[in-house]
């Protein structure tokens, strides 16, 4: 069913009507085809359709799969910088080990690096 939509573009104070048949209520954000081109709005009414509306909505802007994406993001940061920390132990490991084989000074090191690390 054809209604008309009343949005608002961010900071702005006027209101703006268009043709809508999708299913959206006050708060959604959308994406209108404006005169300007295509805009972000929010929803601020939903009435019934009036011959003051001529544009179209082109769609409703999916805010809640992009704060899934947002926190994805967030946790693969967070498990990248972990993964990155427990690489670098592990080089470090792995280098002091193959020194030491080479040089008898860097096993006697390692060795007591290690014993104090272990009590």
């Amino acid at each position: 069913m054809l209604k008309t939509v009343t949005v608002r573009y961010k900071n702005t104070y006027q209101d703006y009507d268009f043709i809508t048949d999708l299913d959206l209520k006050k708060g959604d954000y959308v994406v209108t085809d404006s005169s300007n081109g295509y805009n972000v709005a929010e929803v601020m009414a939903i009435k019934e359709l009036t011959n003051k509306s001529k544009k179209w909505i082109v769609c409703k802007v999916d805010i809640d799969q992009h704060k899934i994406r947002m926190e994805k993001e967030k946790e693969i940061k967070k498990i990248r910088g972990k993964l990155e920390q427990r690489r670098k132990q592990i080089e470090e490991s792995e280098v002091y080990n193959i020194l030491a084989q080479k040089d008898k000074e860097m096993a006697k090191l390692l060795e007591e690096y290690n014993e104090i690390i272990n009590k």
